[in-house]
């Protein structure tokens, strides 16, 4: 997850644009978006389910879309180096 939010920072650095989607746009995808917003200080581990949610206001189905993967986003440890990285 560092490397893959490593580079997402340094192509969003320049000016670029990531598109994340998995099958259903959901479970994989809403992890990535979680793992952001903590990368980013946007929400903590307590709070990034909800951060997600609001969000997503309005979207069908939960996200992340299984207890596995919401239980691994809130015991995510990021390398501090994310932080306060891209844009």
């Amino acid at each position: 997850m560092d490397r893959l939010l490593g580079w997402i920072a340094a192509h969003t650095r320049t000016g670029g644009r990531v598109y994340a989607h998995c099958w259903g746009g959901r479970g994989r995808t809403g992890v990535l978006a979680g793992a952001w917003l903590l990368a980013r200080g946007l929400a903590d581990s307590e709070g990034v389910l909800g951060a997600i949610a609001r969000l997503r206001q309005g979207a069908p189905g939960a996200s992340p879309e299984t207890p596995e993967q919401a239980a691994f986003l809130q015991s995510l440890t990021l390398t501090p180096r994310l932080t306060g990285t891209g844009r």
